[in-house]
Protein backbone atom coordinates (compact mmCIF):
# COMPACT_ATOMS: atom_id res chain seq x y z
CA UNK A 1 0.00 0.00 0.00
CA UNK A 2 2.87 2.35 1.10
CA UNK A 3 4.85 1.44 -2.02
CA UNK A 4 1.97 2.10 -4.18
CA UNK A 5 1.50 5.33 -3.11
CA UNK A 6 4.85 6.40 -2.77
CA UNK A 7 4.99 5.51 -6.91
CA UNK A 8 2.18 7.36 -7.80
CA UNK A 9 3.56 10.51 -5.93
CA UNK A 10 6.96 10.26 -7.97
CA UNK A 11 5.82 9.22 -11.16
CA UNK A 12 5.02 12.84 -12.36
CA UNK A 13 8.32 13.97 -11.25
CA UNK A 14 9.58 11.02 -13.03
CA UNK A 15 8.52 11.86 -16.64
CA UNK A 16 11.11 14.63 -17.46
CA UNK A 17 13.73 11.37 -17.51
CA UNK A 18 15.04 10.59 -20.88
CA UNK A 19 14.13 7.25 -22.33
CA UNK A 20 16.14 4.53 -21.77
CA UNK A 21 16.40 0.71 -23.60
CA UNK A 22 14.38 -2.28 -21.49
CA UNK A 23 18.20 -3.61 -19.65
CA UNK A 24 18.68 -6.19 -16.89
CA UNK A 25 20.82 -3.98 -14.01
CA UNK A 26 22.82 -5.84 -11.32
CA UNK A 27 23.52 -4.06 -8.10
CA UNK A 28 25.32 -4.90 -4.71
CA UNK A 29 25.48 -3.08 -1.59
CA UNK A 30 26.29 -3.32 1.68
CA UNK A 31 26.11 -1.07 5.01
CA UNK A 32 24.96 -1.54 8.74
CA UNK A 33 21.66 -2.72 9.91
CA UNK A 34 19.73 -1.80 13.29
CA UNK A 35 17.14 -3.98 14.69
CA UNK A 36 14.41 -2.59 16.08
CA UNK A 37 11.08 -3.39 17.45
CA UNK A 38 10.87 -6.46 19.31
CA UNK A 39 14.34 -8.17 18.39
CA UNK A 40 16.17 -4.44 19.37
CA UNK A 41 16.87 -5.86 22.77
CA UNK A 42 17.98 -9.31 21.85
CA UNK A 43 20.47 -8.21 18.90
CA UNK A 44 22.75 -5.64 18.22
CA UNK A 45 23.27 -3.75 15.07
CA UNK A 46 24.97 -5.29 12.59
CA UNK A 47 26.21 -5.32 9.44
CA UNK A 48 24.10 -6.29 5.55
CA UNK A 49 25.01 -7.25 2.43
CA UNK A 50 22.54 -7.31 -0.39
CA UNK A 51 22.72 -8.40 -4.20
CA UNK A 52 19.65 -7.14 -6.27
CA UNK A 53 18.78 -8.47 -10.12
CA UNK A 54 16.61 -5.84 -11.54
CA UNK A 55 14.50 -5.36 -14.86
CA UNK A 56 14.36 -1.92 -15.71
CA UNK A 57 11.30 -0.95 -18.33
CA UNK A 58 12.24 2.48 -18.73
CA UNK A 59 14.75 5.62 -17.34
CA UNK A 60 12.30 5.28 -14.06
CA UNK A 61 10.69 1.94 -13.44
CA UNK A 62 12.68 -0.98 -12.73
CA UNK A 63 11.36 -4.42 -10.77
CA UNK A 64 13.77 -5.26 -8.52
CA UNK A 65 14.41 -8.70 -6.99
CA UNK A 66 16.56 -8.47 -4.05
CA UNK A 67 18.49 -11.19 -1.99
CA UNK A 68 19.75 -9.89 1.71
CA UNK A 69 21.99 -10.99 4.38
CA UNK A 70 22.51 -9.72 7.98
CA UNK A 71 24.45 -10.47 10.85
CA UNK A 72 24.06 -9.14 14.13
CA UNK A 73 25.84 -9.60 17.65
CA UNK A 74 23.37 -10.91 20.91
CA UNK A 75 24.19 -8.65 24.24
CA UNK A 76 26.21 -9.50 26.83
CA UNK A 77 23.14 -9.22 29.32
CA UNK A 78 21.08 -11.83 27.09
CA UNK A 79 24.25 -14.11 27.11
CA UNK A 80 23.86 -14.05 30.74
CA UNK A 81 20.42 -14.24 30.84
CA UNK A 82 20.71 -17.65 29.34
CA UNK A 83 24.01 -18.83 30.56
CA UNK A 84 25.83 -18.54 27.27
CA UNK A 85 29.68 -17.61 26.49
CA UNK A 86 28.22 -16.18 23.10
CA UNK A 87 25.79 -16.05 20.28
CA UNK A 88 24.99 -14.32 17.03
CA UNK A 89 21.70 -13.69 15.00
CA UNK A 90 21.51 -13.78 11.21
CA UNK A 91 18.32 -12.61 9.19
CA UNK A 92 17.72 -13.91 5.45
CA UNK A 93 15.31 -11.94 3.05
CA UNK A 94 14.25 -12.33 -0.24
CA UNK A 95 12.16 -9.79 -1.89
CA UNK A 96 10.80 -8.54 -5.35
CA UNK A 97 9.20 -5.23 -5.69
CA UNK A 98 9.26 -2.03 -7.73
CA UNK A 99 12.56 0.57 -7.81
CA UNK A 100 10.66 4.65 -8.85
CA UNK A 101 13.29 6.78 -9.90
CA UNK A 102 12.90 10.42 -9.82
CA UNK A 103 14.95 13.75 -10.68
CA UNK A 104 16.62 15.65 -7.72
CA UNK A 105 19.30 17.96 -9.42
CA UNK A 106 21.22 17.64 -12.90
CA UNK A 107 23.13 14.80 -11.11
CA UNK A 108 21.84 13.42 -8.76
CA UNK A 109 18.46 11.36 -8.60
CA UNK A 110 16.18 10.13 -5.93
CA UNK A 111 14.43 6.56 -5.66
CA UNK A 112 11.76 5.13 -4.01
CA UNK A 113 11.97 1.25 -3.39
CA UNK A 114 9.87 -1.62 -2.28
CA UNK A 115 8.91 -5.59 -1.93
CA UNK A 116 7.17 -8.28 -0.79
CA UNK A 117 8.31 -11.94 -0.11
CA UNK A 118 10.66 -14.32 2.81
CA UNK A 119 12.23 -13.28 5.43
CA UNK A 120 14.36 -16.03 7.89
CA UNK A 121 15.52 -15.14 11.56
CA UNK A 122 17.82 -17.35 13.17
CA UNK A 123 19.56 -16.64 16.85
CA UNK A 124 22.10 -19.18 17.92
CA UNK A 125 23.55 -19.37 21.32
CA UNK A 126 27.57 -20.17 21.22
CA UNK A 127 30.75 -21.80 22.69
CA UNK A 128 34.33 -21.79 21.69
CA UNK A 129 35.93 -24.92 22.65
CA UNK A 130 39.45 -26.20 22.28
CA UNK A 131 40.50 -29.67 20.88
CA UNK A 132 44.13 -30.77 20.56
CA UNK A 133 44.43 -33.12 17.69
CA UNK A 134 48.05 -34.80 16.57
CA UNK A 135 49.85 -33.14 13.49
CA UNK A 136 53.10 -32.92 11.68
CA UNK A 137 54.72 -29.42 11.02
CA UNK A 138 56.70 -30.53 7.76
CA UNK A 139 58.71 -26.87 7.96
CA UNK A 140 60.02 -27.03 11.54
CA UNK A 141 59.90 -31.11 11.89
CA UNK A 142 57.27 -30.53 14.78
CA UNK A 143 55.54 -33.55 15.60
CA UNK A 144 52.66 -33.19 18.59
CA UNK A 145 49.02 -32.03 19.64
CA UNK A 146 48.00 -29.03 18.05
CA UNK A 147 45.04 -26.47 19.70
CA UNK A 148 41.82 -26.50 17.12
CA UNK A 149 39.22 -24.18 18.43
CA UNK A 150 35.49 -25.05 17.68
CA UNK A 151 32.38 -23.11 17.86
CA UNK A 152 29.52 -25.54 19.57
CA UNK A 153 25.78 -24.44 19.37
CA UNK A 154 24.12 -24.54 22.33
CA UNK A 155 21.04 -23.40 21.25
CA UNK A 156 19.36 -22.05 18.22
CA UNK A 157 16.41 -20.38 16.86
CA UNK A 158 14.77 -19.96 13.63
CA UNK A 159 11.08 -18.07 12.55
CA UNK A 160 10.26 -17.62 8.90
CA UNK A 161 7.05 -15.70 7.88
CA UNK A 162 6.12 -12.99 4.85
CA UNK A 163 7.17 -9.70 5.11
CA UNK A 164 8.38 -6.87 3.02
CA UNK A 165 10.46 -3.42 2.97
CA UNK A 166 10.06 -0.31 2.06
CA UNK A 167 12.24 3.01 1.39
CA UNK A 168 14.45 5.19 -0.71
CA UNK A 169 17.63 6.60 -1.50
CA UNK A 170 19.90 9.14 -4.18
CA UNK A 171 21.86 7.74 -6.77
CA UNK A 172 24.89 9.56 -8.24
CA UNK A 173 25.02 8.07 -12.72
CA UNK A 174 28.45 7.62 -14.05
CA UNK A 175 28.17 8.04 -17.47
CA UNK A 176 31.80 7.69 -18.06
CA UNK A 177 31.68 4.25 -16.28
CA UNK A 178 28.06 3.25 -17.19
CA UNK A 179 27.17 2.80 -12.99
CA UNK A 180 25.55 4.03 -10.59
CA UNK A 181 26.04 4.86 -6.78
CA UNK A 182 23.90 4.79 -4.52
CA UNK A 183 23.04 5.14 -0.85
CA UNK A 184 19.76 3.97 0.49
CA UNK A 185 17.71 3.43 3.98
CA UNK A 186 15.27 0.63 4.27
CA UNK A 187 12.69 -0.53 6.30
CA UNK A 188 12.68 -4.31 6.78
CA UNK A 189 9.74 -6.30 8.45
CA UNK A 190 8.18 -9.85 8.99
CA UNK A 191 5.70 -10.87 11.11
CA UNK A 192 7.74 -13.92 13.00
CA UNK A 193 6.18 -15.19 16.43
CA UNK A 194 6.49 -14.38 19.24
CA UNK A 195 8.12 -11.52 18.24
CA UNK A 196 8.16 -9.63 14.95
CA UNK A 197 11.57 -8.99 12.89
CA UNK A 198 12.07 -5.89 12.50
CA UNK A 199 14.85 -3.55 10.97
CA UNK A 200 16.84 -0.34 9.32
CA UNK A 201 19.47 -1.13 7.29
CA UNK A 202 21.50 1.70 5.73
CA UNK A 203 23.39 0.94 2.64
CA UNK A 204 26.08 1.86 -0.02
CA UNK A 205 26.13 0.39 -3.14
CA UNK A 206 26.78 0.20 -6.80
CA UNK A 207 24.49 -0.44 -9.67
CA UNK A 208 25.23 -1.40 -13.27
CA UNK A 209 23.38 -2.68 -16.82
CA UNK A 210 24.48 -6.29 -17.86
CA UNK A 211 22.16 -6.80 -20.80
CA UNK A 212 19.81 -4.74 -22.91
CA UNK A 213 17.16 -5.17 -25.65
CA UNK A 214 15.31 -3.16 -27.82
CA UNK A 215 12.30 -1.88 -26.43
Amino acid sequence: MIVSLVSLVVCGAAAPLHAAPRQWTVEFSAGAAAPTSDISSRLLTGWDVDVGLGYQLNSWFTLLGDFGFTGMGVPANVLQEFGAPDGHGHILSLTIGPEVRFPLTSHLQGFAVGGVGWIRRNIALTATTIQYVDSYDPFYGDLGPQPLANVQVLSSTTRTAFGGDFGGGVSLPLAALGVDLFVAVRYDYARTAPRVTAMVPVMFGVRWPVSSMKP
